[in-house]
C-alpha cells in the first residue's frame, strides 16, 4: 500500500508497529485513531509466517510492504 501522506521520520518508523503508537505529527493532523491498526496488522502477518515493514522519508509518501510465505504444496486444497 502506498499513501500520499507526509512521510514518516526514521525515529517514528522504528516504533510504528507498536501498540498505541501515534507520532506527534499524526496526532496534530487528525485526532482520529488509537494507534492499533498497524500493530494488529503486524500480529496477523507474523502469525502467518510473514513480515511487514515500511519504507518512508519525511516529505515523501510511505510504502507499506507485506510478505507472506506461499502455501505448502503438500497440503491439499479442498474443492469447492
Amino acid at each position: 500500500m502506498v499513501d500520499q501522506g507526509i512521510g514518516i521520520p526514521p525515529d517514528a518508523a522504528a516504533q510504528l508497529f507498536r501498540a498505541y503508537f501515534r507520532h506527534d505529527e499524526a496526532k496534530r493532523m487528525t485526532g482520529e485513531g488509537m494507534g492499533i491498526g498497524l500493530y494488529i496488522s503486524k500480529q496477523f502477518v507474523e502469525a502467518h509466517g510473514g513480515r511487514i515493514w515500511v519504507d518512508s522519508a519525511v516529505g515523501q509518501r510511505s510504502v507499506f510492504h507485506v510478505a507472506l510465505p506461499l502455501a505448502d504444496a503438500a497440503v491439499p486444497v479442498p474443492e469447492r
